[in-house]
């Protein structure tokens, strides 16, 4: 109770009373009965509870910041092992909007009969691991199927492998090989492999 007076006091010290007029009579009132309480000065003020004794206020809760990537592929590869009935599975993760460098890629894997390919969108994920972070260099002078280069150092995190994704913009007229495109960097993550016995995706 004395502090809630300190408090009055204090904001009636520095706005003083003021003549409100009403059909006619005039009324001494204080300011701080008509000025709106502000959430700025609520969060200054010390809350009381009823019996006395300062109120405990929760703080708000946490914001969760949705990851901040775009889009993401992640493509199933299964390929049949030469003469038997098992099939070495592949699982690859890359930016939608760098699709083009992945059916590089694919070229230089030289599917065959009996392989398959299973494609589908799925959510960035700061923690998904990378067991292997290859890049997909194409274009300029690299042609346009251009050649694959593992990344180094390592990435360990799919997030960091395709972060390396990039166009380099050079100017190789005096090459014979350039082929008028600029230089793509696409970057690929490997995150699952294994092997299962004639069980096709598709099955």
């Amino acid at each position: 109770w004395i502090a809630g007076q300190v408090i009055v006091r204090a904001f009636t010290a520095i706005s003083p009373p003021r003549q409100v007029s009403v059909s006619g009579h005039s009324h001494s009132q204080s300011w701080l009965l008509h000025k709106s309480t502000s959430p700025g000065m609520l969060g200054r003020m010390p809350l009381y509870a009823a019996g006395g004794g300062t109120m405990a206020v929760a703080p708000p809760p946490p914001t969760v910041t949705p990851l901040s990537e775009p889009a993401w592929t992640e493509c199933t590869l299964q390929a049949q092992v030469a003469g038997s009935t098992t099939y070495d599975i592949e699982i690859w993760v890359f930016r939608t909007a760098t699709g083009l460098g992945f059916d590089k890629f694919l070229k230089h894997r030289n599917l065959g009969e009996g392989d398959s390919l299973s494609c589908r969108e799925r959510n960035p994920d700061e923690d998904l691991e990378c067991l292997e972070c290859v890049r997909v260099v194409f274009g300029g002078v690299y042609g346009s199927i251009g050649v694959l280069v593992p990344a180094y150092p390592k990435e360990p995190m799919a997030t960091g492998c395709l972060a390396r994704s990039r166009t380099v913009e050079a100017d190789y007229d005096d090459d014979d090989n350039y082929d008028g495109n600029p230089t793509q960097e696409v970057a690929l993550c490997k995150t699952h492999r294994g092997q299962f016995e004639n069980v096709p995706i598709d099955a």
